[in-house]
């Protein structure tokens, strides 16, 4: 009967610290759309979390993200033309007509882009006038990481990166207001709901080169109370999710 006894309570040891570390560890495959211009992609994403005691009596929570690029590279163009189309009546007309990019480094792509261009000008009696121009553009995409932010930063490539119909006399200063601009992404908007508030410090950031998988990494200190909030709601969709 002893022996008996004893394993049932050996049995419930186990059971317990494996609640908890399922509390505290774990995996989940989601789908991020951040969003860049008016272009909204769908990225195959998981994250990896793991807590642990920081001896302060707070709680280290260690995320690791995987962020699935490949259909940024494969569908450039569709995307470019989201975030850049655009018709005004009496302003500006924009039409992607091509882009490519790939992966140069861990933290960077070249971006190449053409598009058909034109001032569309209003004049009294319903007149207009459009001013057209073909141009092309050399790009860098650099990412970084900061606190809970992802900086997308398009840079022109070189000191003259766009061509307006062959030439590049004063073009800079009119790529940098169509074309070379600075996107800033909260990391926890992207992330699932289970991380809502959680306030996460990015460590590093890089392409798993030469694959065009993204890997982010980055931690979380919470106290008791958080911490207790953050398991919580864990626990809520992983109950959610077995029924």
């Amino acid at each position: 009967m002893l022996l008996v006894r004893s394993l049932v309570a050996l049995c419930l040891v186990f059971a317990t610290t494996g609640a908890a570390l399922a509390e505290t560890s774990g995996s989940k495959a989601f789908v991020a759309r951040p969003r860049i211009g008016a272009a909204r992609p769908s990225l195959p994403s998981q994250v990896t979390w793991q807590a642990s005691a920081n001896g302060n009596g707070r709680h280290l929570v260690s995320l690791t993200l995987l962020v699935d690029a490949s259909s940024i590279l494969r569908n450039i163009k569709a995307l470019s033309a989201a975030a850049l189309n655009k018709s005004k009546p009496c302003g500006d007309l924009l039409r992607v007509k091509s882009a490519s990019a790939k992966l140069i480094s861990a933290t960077a792509l070249a971006y190449d882009l053409s598009f058909h261009y034109a001032k569309r000008v209003c004049a009294p009696n319903n007149m207009s006038l459009d001013l057209p121009a073909e141009v092309s553009c050399k790009s860098i995409i650099v990412l970084s990481g900061a606190g809970t932010h992802v900086t997308v930063d398009i840079r022109g490539a070189s000191r003259q990166p766009c061509l307006i119909d062959g030439a590049a006399g004063g073009v800079a200063s009119f790529a940098s207001r169509k074309v070379f601009k600075r996107h800033v992404l909260d990391l926890t908007d992207q992330l699932p709901p289970e991380f809502a508030g959680v306030d996460i410090n990015l460590r590093s950031i890089a392409f798993e080169v030469p694959s065009p998988r993204l890997r982010l990494i980055g931690e979380a200190v919470m106290s008791d109370k958080e911490f207790t909030a953050f398991t919580a709601r864990l626990n809520s969709v992983r109950r959610s999710t077995n029924r």
